[in-house]
C-alpha cells in the first residue's frame, strides 16, 4: 500500500508549480475572504511561530487563522472537486492523502502551526477587512471550550459547528480528538501522530520542532 508522503511527494513532483489548492472565496458571515491559494504539503519546518510571523509577510504569504483552516479541512471531508492554481482537478487519491496527512493517528508525528495567539481572555489572529485587505486583530475569545479533552472531542462536531473564531464549541459533543484549551502567551497547532491527534492551543511561540512547520497561503490572483 503506497503511503500518503509517498503519493503526495510524486504529485507535487509532477505538479510543478501547481502546488497549491484554490480555495473560493468567502462572501457572507462572521468572517470572509478572497479567493485564497493554501499549499498542499506542510513546508518551512523546524522554524518557530515567531519567525513565521515574520517571514511568511516577505513572501506575501500568511499563516492560516483557525477559522480559515476549518474551512480548508472542511473541503477535505467534503465530495466537492478541489482544484489546483492551474484549474486543474486534483486527483482524489492526492485529497485523501492531504486529509491523511494532517488527521491520520499514525506513524511520526505531523505538525502545523495556526495563527491565533492568546492572552488573558483574547485571541490575536489575522482577519480579511471589508477592503480584502489583511489585518492583525485581538478579540474576546466568544463562547470556545476553555477545558482540555484529552480526550475528546468529535472532530466532525467540530468542523461543522466552530465559532466564528474557528474554535470547538462549549457544548460539543465527545470524542477521539484531543483538545488543549487557550493559554496565556501561547499558540495555535494542529497535529497527529500515532498515539492521537488534536487542536493546541498551548505552545509557546518561540518553541520549534522537526516535524512541525506551517501550511502557508496566499490571496490568489488568478480567477476565473
Amino acid at each position: 500500500m503506497v503511503d500518503s508522503q509517498t503519493i503526495l511527494k510524486d504529485y507535487l513532483s509532477e505538479a510543478r508549480l501547481s502546488i497549491a489548492i484554490h480555495l473560493h472565496e468567502r462572501t457572507k458571515g462572521a468572517y470572509q475572504y478572497p479567493d485564497l491559494q493554501i499549499d498542499i504539503a506542510r513546508s518551512c519546518v523546524d522554524l518557530s511561530w515567531d519567525y513565521l510571523k515574520r517571514k511568511l509577510p516577505e513572501e506575501e504569504a500568511f499563516m492560516l487563522p483557525l477559522n480559515i483552516w476549518v474551512d480548508f479541512a472542511n473541503l477535505l471531508f467534503s465530495d466537492k472537486p478541489m482544484y489546483n492554481c492551474a484549474r486543474k482537478k486534483i486527483p482524489k487519491k492526492v485529497v485523501e492523502a492531504i486529509r491523511s496527512d494532517i488527521f491520520e493517528v499514525r506513524g511520526h508525528y505531523r505538525g502545523e502551526w495556526i495563527d491565533a495567539k492568546f492572552e488573558e481572555g483574547t485571541i490575536t489572529y489575522p482577519k480579511f477587512d471589508s477592503s480584502g485587505k489583511l489585518t492583525q486583530v485581538t478579540e474576546p475569545l466568544e463562547g470556545c471550550l476553555m477545558e482540555d479533552r484529552l480526550p475528546g472531542i468529535n472532530l466532525e462536531s467540530w468542523l461543522k459547528n466552530p465559532t466564528s473564531q474557528g474554535f470547538p464549541k462549549n457544548k460539543i459533543k465527545k470524542g477521539d480528538l484531543y483538545y488543549g484549551c487557550p493559554r496565556v502567551g501561547t499558540v495555535a497547532l494542529f497535529g497527529a501522530y500515532s498515539v492521537w491527534a488534536g487542536l493546541g492551543c498551548f505552545r509557546y511561540p518561540q518553541y520549534s520542532g522537526s516535524d512541525l512547520g506551517v501550511r502557508r497561503a496566499k490571496i490568489f490572483e488568478g480567477r476565473k
